[in-house]
């Protein structure tokens, strides 16, 4: 999930999800600079919260074993979501 705010690459150039509407398409530039179609999607009403981590504790919690990416760690909050 990405705040709406959030600036990716277009065949337009940079924009965020606030320059779209939920349900149009767009055409965006992969991790491998690779033009792909993505549908763009308004997921409401779940709270995002900003996390920090540093190096030191990163190397700690994963035992200097780095997840590949920041999409593979998953975090619980209070709430149990």
């Amino acid at each position: 999930m990405f705040s709406k705010d959030t600036k990716f690459i277009t065949n337009s150039g940079i924009k965020t999800f606030e320059d779209f509407l939920a349900g149009q398409t767009v055409e965006v530039m992969d991790k491998d600079g690779l033009w792909r179609e993505g549908t763009i999607a308004c997921k409401s009403g779940k709270t995002l919260i900003q996390i920090t981590l540093d190096k030191v504790f990163i190397d700690y919690i994963f035992d200097g074993k780095r997840p590949k990416n920041i999409k593979d760690i998953n975090f619980r909050v209070a709430d149990g979501s």
